[in-house]
């Protein structure tokens, strides 16, 4: 340890792989440059933990996972269990590695990492077998179809169905693992949608089954194919197994890759050439074929010697056929994610314009709101002008009437005075008057004596003339 350093779990991983492990020991070669469907990251997972599940040697560290869950052996973990153990053999398997632990072998590690990457592929040869996945019904060869055995709530039940997918999960050291993405028909033994007589098998295919446990290894699957049984209805189908179709000899290469892009591919499956009648009259004699198997076999093989070349140039050009269509499909595809990408820049210039349109109503609407509040303080001021105006009306007519009274007591004043000037002006005649008289009396005087003179009399006219005098002028 101390010459060495400090060591972490991936540093023995350097070491050339050792070959051990079940789920590392396939013969299975995936082929065919087109992928089917990439996995999603839950799909994956799901992926890794069934081939945890598979694995004969971490069986025993599901023993111990249970032991720490307290949970029985015959109870089945859930999905988030067993997610929960990925990750527990991770961790587990580390510390291990940590403690240098012979236990922690590279395969074993590279296991318990989890997959890296993952490969789609459209076809598998395994043991000389080509599964292939199912099909639009534009190919005329007939779609192959999977069989495995498995035990469910007790029983052993036998699955049929299509592979939808072959996924090629790659772990660390090159280490990889070959599954089927399957759907399933319903064969449930609680259940009337399979029917055997004698060496035939009917199934209904209008039923689903096993949705959330789509994952099959692939040397766990053997191939078979559906026909029309016109015995039963027409969405039942007759299973047909391996004995009618050609294995190939392809020899397994450590590049699969580079054999993926030359498309090797081979399949296993009934010719065209074959009528219906054979068809017929080999599942009218399937009982006894089951004891002539081998011979038959060994004459078909012969016989068919010549056709198998042609049969792969066929499926060659098929293949090449839809290596074109999917192409053209995904020249389609960029045309429309182009017109997709159009529609979405219109899109948003529509939104941008929207979005203009709204602030400019929204500046109208304000413009239309301060408009309003003008109009409205123009109302207010036009009823404070008009109030002035009344209150301005008011004043002037009462101003009116004040002059008006003004002029009539003025008119009244003058009116008085003109009658006071005449009343001093009939006071003036008469005083002159009296004066004039006066006057005469004064001459009179003078001319026969002192009249006034007389006892009694007692009149003095100089006084009289003086206090006249001064009344005048009092007067004026």
């Amino acid at each position: 340890m101390g010459s060495r350093g400090m060591t972490t779990p991936t540093d023995r991983l350097s070491q050339a792989p050792v070959e051990g492990l079940s789920v590392f020991s396939q013969d299975a070669r995936p082929l065919g440059r087109d992928p089917v469907k990439a996995l999603t990251r839950e799909e994956i997972d799901k992926a890794h933990s069934y081939v945890l599940n598979s694995c004969v040697e971490a069986q025993p560290y599901f023993a111990k996972y249970r032991e720490e869950l307290k949970v029985g052996s015959g109870v089945k973990l859930s999905g988030r269990q067993q997610k929960d153990f990925a990750q527990w053999l991770k961790q587990y398997l580390m510390t291990l590695r940590h403690q240098e632990s012979e236990e922690a072998t590279n395969e074993l590690f590279s296991l318990a990492c989890g997959p890296h990457s993952m490969r789609s592929y459209p076809c598998c040869v395994i043991n000389g077998v080509c599964f292939w996945v199912r099909r639009d019904k534009r190919h005329k060869a007939p779609n192959p179809g999977l069989h495995i055995v498995r035990e469910h709530e007790g029983e052993v039940v036998e699955l049929f169905g299509y592979a939808t997918n072959v996924i090629e999960l790659v772990y660390k050291l090159g280490h990889r693992v070959v599954l089927f993405s399957t759907e399933w028909f319903n064969t449930s033994p609680n259940e009337n949608f399979i029917q055997k007589e004698g060496n035939l098998i009917n199934i209904c295919v209008n039923f689903k089954w096993y949705h959330d446990d789509a994952f099959v290894l692939a040397n766990e699957a053997t191939q078979v194919f559906y026909l029309d049984d016109q015995k039963w209805r027409p969405n039942w189908r007759l299973v047909q197994g391996l004995q009618d179709t050609v294995l190939l000899n392809i020899k397994p290469t450590d590049d699969i890759k580079n054999e993926s892009n030359k498309n090797s591919a081979a399949v296993a499956q009934i010719p065209d050439n074959i009528s219906d009648s054979e068809h017929e009259q080999r599942i009218s004699t399937e009982p006894q074929r089951s004891t002539s198997m081998s011979s038959t076999t060994s004459s078909r093989k012969e016989t068919r010697k010549e056709q198998v070349n042609e049969l792969v140039k066929t499926l060659e050009a098929e293949l090449e056929n839809e290596r074109a269509l999917t192409v053209s499909q995904k020249a389609e595809l960029d045309s429309r994610c182009a017109l997709t990408q159009v529609q979405k820049a219109e899109l948003e210039s529509q939104r941008a314009l929207t979005l203009s349109q709204k602030v400019e109503l929204e500046s109208q609407q304000a413009l239309t709101l301060s408009q309003k509040a003008e109009l409205e303080s123009q109302r207010a001021l036009s009823k404070s002008q008009q109030t002035e105006l009344e209150s301005q009306r008011l004043l002037t007519r009462c101003q009116q009437a004040e002059l008006e009274s003004t002029r009539r007591v003025v008119q009244g004043q003058n009116q008085l005075l003109q009658d006071q000037q005449q009343l001093l002006k009939d006071q003036q005649e008469r005083l002159k008057h009296f004066e004039d008289l006066v006057m005469n009396l004064h001459k009179s005087s003078d001319q026969s004596g002192p009249a006034f003179g007389t006892p009694g009399a007692g009149v003095d006219l100089t006084e009289t003339i003086a206090r006249m005098s001064t009344y005048k002028r009092k007067r004026v």
